[in-house]
């Protein structure tokens, strides 16, 4: 029993048998390509999806060290209401600041700022009149050993962990 493929290409020339043998892998290889790169992306999908750290133990409320969370705003009106009201009541941690640096905003910000600090009593704010674009005056302005730097659209979703 003889291949017909294998046949037709040692029948034929020397060029006609690269030619067919180039255009044999120009063909295959988007098709076997495409099949590693899902199963690389459905692979790498399950390693990071199920990859769980269950060693973590609660630290109570009295011992949780104290820190900063800054929050550079400049233009935020629409955010920066929702990103604070998140930050004091969803926040699984007891023990922090918030410090918005109000970066020259020519929009309500300020004024947003201010009414929620009626509200939050943790909440700070360092008024800069003109657009640095560095959170270098607000680092200065922290008080606390530990600072964490958000954006005023970043909305921090953590898992609610019971002890």
């Amino acid at each position: 029993m003889t291949n017909i493929f294998i046949d037709h290409i040692f029948a034929a020339t020397l060029f006609k048998s690269v030619i067919n043998i180039a255009l044999l892998i120009l063909c295959l290889y988007p098709i076997v390509g495409s099949f590693f790169w899902f199963a690389g992306a459905l692979s790498y999908r399950f390693i990071k999806t199920n990859k769980r750290d269950d060693d973590w133990q609660y630290i109570p409320a009295e011992q949780q060290p104290m820190i900063t969370i800054m929050i550079p705003a400049h233009n935020e009106e629409v955010m920066i209401e929702e990103t604070i009201t998140y930050l004091f009541t969803q926040l699984n941690y007891t023990n922090y600041e918030v410090l918005v640096m109000n970066d020259g905003s020519t929009d309500k910000t300020a004024t947003i700022i201010q009414r929620l600090q009626s509200v939050y009593p943790r909440l700070r704010t360092v008024e800069i009149e003109k657009t640095r674009a560095r959170p270098t005056p607000s680092i200065l302005a922290c008080t606390l050993p530990r600072v964490s730097i958000f954006s005023a659209t970043t909305l921090i979703r953590f898992q609610k962990r019971t002890p």
